[in-house]
């Protein structure tokens, strides 16, 4: 899928999908397929909502990348196009994450969530490189998702600007420790990228 359409379907309700797993530990995927077409029939699809695979509080830590792999491929196949499927590919190897980006891209997934390497202590040119090697490995979308609870860095509205000429990067999960500094990315970068907000606090008018 390419990134413009990448950033048209990142909108509106967000599933975090589970990944389903048999008394073993072994994948679910028919269970898998099964929720991902119950979402289908309650209403969520192109416009309206989108489904987060493998996201960065989910399974995918617990899984092998072949696992991942299976993961991705059955969600994509299950969504036929009707709701938009976006893989998470976190982890602590760029050269992994960027395999995983091609297999999404490969089955068709309508974009990636990344987020700079987990359990490491990122500094900002690291996470910089770690978003443009998968930047350049694919043509589908890149929504940034700032996790400094695991990557030890913060994204700030520097750093959002040092994204802006990566074409595919389309999307911001925004999260900012202080309401001014997530306000004033939003505000600042509300027409280049879309904005999913992972903001807990409430949220108020005024701050637009």
């Amino acid at each position: 899928m390419k990134a413009a359409e990448s950033k048209e379907l990142y909108q509106g309700v967000f599933i975090a999908a589970p990944t389903p797993m048999k008394d073993d530990y072994s994948l679910d995927l028919p269970r898998l397929g099964e929720l991902i077409v119950r979402f289908r029939e309650s209403g969520l699809g192109n416009g309206n909502a989108a489904c987060t695979i493998l996201g960065a509080g989910g399974e995918a830590v617990q899984l092998t990348d072949d696992e991942r792999m299976q993961v991705a491929a059955t969600a994509v196949e299950a969504a036929e196009g009707e709701i938009p499927i976006y893989i998470g590919v976190a982890h602590t190897q760029t050269c992994q994450a960027v395999a995983l980006a091609e297999h999404a891209d490969r089955v068709g997934a309508a974009g990636l969530q990344v987020e700079p390497p987990y359990y490491f202590q990122n500094t900002a040119d690291d996470a910089f490189a770690f978003i443009e090697a998968i930047s350049q490995a694919v043509e589908c979308g890149l929504a940034i998702y700032n996790t400094p609870w695991t990557s030890g860095y913060d994204m700030d509205a520097g750093f959002i600007e040092r994204l802006c000429p990566l074409e595919n990067v389309i999307g911001l999960k925004w999260h900012a420790g202080h309401p001014t500094a997530w306000a004033r990315v939003i505000r600042q970068y509300k027409e280049r990228f879309s904005i999913v907000s992972n903001y807990g606090a409430l949220l108020a008018p005024a701050a637009f």
